[in-house]
């Protein structure tokens, strides 16, 4: 069973598209839906009241939508733009889209994990600190956070010190379990664990602790 405070997840199995595409009107697939149903009905066992926030992006709205429908409630769902349109570690969005047509993904990402100043992007530190402050917010009811691959993959790196993304990459519906115990919070992802350092962000960003 699995059992979290916070899941940041990537979103349900989508059919491709073009590179240099944002993909935003592409949808979840068949085996998607249907893999998101099961998840929420796994869920629902835990008889955990959860909030459910998502990326305004098309699939990612999607992929939250079934996973409610597994959990058997049609629950409001919370959109979030440090969730994806742009992301949390995006600063100004038209100057970071020449980013993105720039570089393949993997090169980006790890640019991003080198501290290099890429235009548009807030560093590192703080486009982390900001998701974290926003994910561990003490007020928050447990919650189930759907984003893409990339946010994803970013959080997951500066969480477990990383300084390539290579295979820290999430597969659909894969992402990071964020638990709270009675020594702080745990983080947990591809099979590593690792404990999150409040200080590092609670005291810099305590104004950007909710959600957009």
């Amino acid at each position: 069973m699995l059992i979290f405070d916070h899941l940041f997840v990537r979103h349900a199995d989508r059919p491709p598209f073009k590179t240099n595409s944002w993909g935003h009107d592409v949808s979840i697939s068949l085996k998607g839906k249907q893999t998101s149903r099961v998840m929420g009905r796994q869920l629902r066992s835990n008889d955990l009241n959860y909030d459910l926030w998502s990326s305004p992006i098309k699939r990612c709205l999607e992929t939250a939508e079934s996973i409610g429908m597994g959990l058997g409630w049609n629950k409001e769902i919370k959109q979030s733009s440090l969730l994806g349109n742009p992301g949390f570690f995006i600063r100004n969005p038209e100057l970071a889209s020449i980013v993105f047509k720039k570089y393949h993904l993997s090169q980006l990402i790890d640019l991003y994990l080198q501290k290099k100043n890429l235009p548009g992007f807030f560093s590192f530190e703080k486009g982390c600190q900001r998701m974290l402050s926003a994910l561990t917010d003490k007020n928050k009811s447990p919650s189930i956070w759907v984003t893409h691959d990339i946010c994803v993959t970013i959080l997951a790196c500066f969480l477990f010190k990383r300084i390539t993304c290579e295979g820290f990459t999430p597969n659909f519906l894969e992402g990071i379990v964020i638990k709270k115990d009675e020594e702080g919070w745990l983080a947990s992802y591809k099979g590593c664990n690792t404990r999150i350092d409040e200080t590092v962000f609670k005291e810099k960003f305590v104004s950007n602790r909710n959600p957009a």
